[in-house]
């Protein structure tokens, strides 16, 4: 077996004369904002968008900053830009995909995984003051998308431990870690010092206080909520990505109303559920990842082994 290494191949058949040809699929993903300073339905706008796929944003308040990664240097590296999307500049060079990126709190410091191999990873974090990027000295195997403490040390972060996988708190000084779900914690965010609202294995949303794993609250079931990664919140509200074969939708849910609200409605699939939303609270506007169409061509293969 020899592997062709040709990103988006699907379809192939071979012509009369034995030549190959195949289709390729590419599919472009870019920045949107939507404007919830006003009551007026709004549409949705482009923040950055190009010829290369922009995705995963998070703002800094502080900073005033936003990162997301962009693959324009042939790999997701991280970049940085201001809320309108200019003055664009590359801030890693890893020469190999990025994820996950995410402000602290205090906007001092930004935090990022890479892949090693597909059973390992490491952890980066960026220090806006310093400029400086360190890798954690801690190698993990299939791990979760971390988030960020109110203390600006700790990170939220889904670990495997003894074969369960839960929620932990993960000490970036120390790398000393404490568990914080016991009912297959999945993904979430510190709403407070205390309280963590969180997502399970079957798409339910949930918030726990820490020091009491074992006593959660069931916020919005699976009907309801119904994403893994589509959501983010801000000043006790989440905000979430939800749909149907029709099209999407964002809401909102106030936690301590316990009030679920219609925000913008799409009439198309677009907005990505793996992708986490952010906040830009001076402007009101929401950031999130949108997939322009999808792309195919049909190419003939070019290989040895064809010719």
């Amino acid at each position: 077996q020899t592997p062709l290494n040709i990103s988006g191949f699907g379809f192939p058949s071979f012509s009369a004369d034995g030549s190959l040809f195949y289709q390729k699929r590419r599919e472009t993903y870019y920045i949107a904002g939507y404007d919830l300073s006003t009551s007026v339905g709004t549409s949705i706008y482009p923040v950055i968008e190009s010829e290369f796929s922009n995705k995963y944003p998070t703002y800094s308040e502080v900073s005033q900053e936003l990162a997301y990664l962009s693959n324009e240097s042939g790999y997701y590296e991280v970049w940085l830009s201001d809320i309108y999307g200019s003055n664009r500049r590359q801030l890693t060079n890893l020469k190999k995909n990025a994820k996950y990126p995410l402000w602290s709190n205090n906007g001092k410091k930004l935090v990022f995984a890479s892949a090693i191999s597909k059973s390992e990873n490491e952890i980066y974090v960026y220090n806006s003051v310093t400029k400086k990027i360190n890798r954690l000295n801690i190698t993990l195997d299939k791990f979760g998308r971390p988030t960020w403490h109110p203390n600006n040390k700790d990170l939220v972060i889904r670990l495997n431990v003894a074969g369960k996988r839960e929620l932990y708190l993960l000490d970036t000084n120390t790398l000393m870690t404490k568990k914080v779900t016991d009912n297959n914690g999945r993904f979430g965010y510190m709403d407070s010092d205390k309280i963590l609202v969180y997502v399970d294995n079957k798409k339910e949303l949930y918030k726990v206080d820490i020091n009491e794993p074992h006593m959660p609250v069931k916020l919005l079931d699976r009907k309801q909520f119904g994403t893994r990664y589509g959501w983010s919140i801000h000043n006790h509200e989440v905000y979430f990505k939800s749909g149907d074969k029709a099209g999407d939708s964002i809401k909102r849910f106030n936690i301590g109303k316990k009030l679920l609200t219609d925000i913008l409605y799409v009439p198309t699939i677009s907005i990505l559920d793996s992708e986490p939303f952010s906040m830009i609270p001076l402007h009101k506007k929401l950031l999130f990842t949108k997939s322009l169409s999808e792309q195919s061509n049909i190419n003939q293969l070019h290989h040895p082994l064809f010719n």
